[in-house]
């Protein structure tokens, strides 16, 4: 409805010591010259803007209640403008005055179909993941290829393995693998907190 969207990843600002999350924001999405806080201050009154603040799962835990008070009390000042904060599940959220927590529903299997195929990846590669990705074997597997995250991952695991096994368990060990090693690692600058290794996890 003629809103602005502005796209902030959180965790690419809580390396700050001390961060003023409405100037982050304009300074991200305007520059720091361009569009002075008074200007800004007015449209996000107006309700121009949809704040879309991405990863809050990817603050640091000693920055999250930091973090969480800012976008409550922003949430409070320009309550015509949207806001959205996408992350993992927690509970902190279910106390945020004002928000509803949403989940997104699993993908259908032309939903899969469609989000590989719009991935910047190897082609060929793509291709015959699909041929074997099938309606059957999707609907065989559709408690782990109906979750975005680990349908790509399955993709990553065909690409460093050309197969997809069998065997159950190998299969959710190859993608356990392919996600340890890859998926954060694809954040620049972001290291998750693991307290397992591999060998650790898989024993367990």
């Amino acid at each position: 409805n003629g809103r602005v969207p502005l796209f902030i990843e959180l965790r690419k600002i809580d390396a700050v010591s001390s961060v003023d999350l409405e100037n982050v924001i304009r300074f991200t999405a305007f520059g720091a010259d361009s569009f002075s806080e008074k200007t800004f201050s007015h449209f996000a009154e107006e309700g121009t803007f949809i704040f879309l603040l991405d990863g809050f799962d990817e603050v640091l835990k000693e920055k999250r209640t930091a973090f969480e008070q800012q976008i409550v009390e922003l949430s409070r000042k320009y309550p015509k403008s949207g806001f959205i904060v996408s992350g993992r599940p927690d509970d902190r959220f279910d106390g945020w005055q004002g928000f509803s927590t949403l989940k997104s529903r699993p993908l259908r299997y032309g939903q899969f179909v469609d989000l590989i195929g719009k991935v910047p990846f190897d082609g060929v590669t793509r291709n015959n993941f699909l041929k074997i990705a099938d309606e059957g074997f999707f609907n065989k597997h559709s408690s782990f290829l109906s979750n975005p995250l680990l349908s790509l991952m399955m993709l990553l695991t065909y690409r460093d393995n050309a197969e997809i096994p069998n065997r159950i368990c190998t299969f959710y060990e190859n993608c356990f693998a392919t996600l340890f090693s890859q998926h954060d690692a694809l954040k620049e600058s972001f290291r998750r907190e693991k307290c397992l290794d591999q060998l650790e996890f898989k024993r367990i």
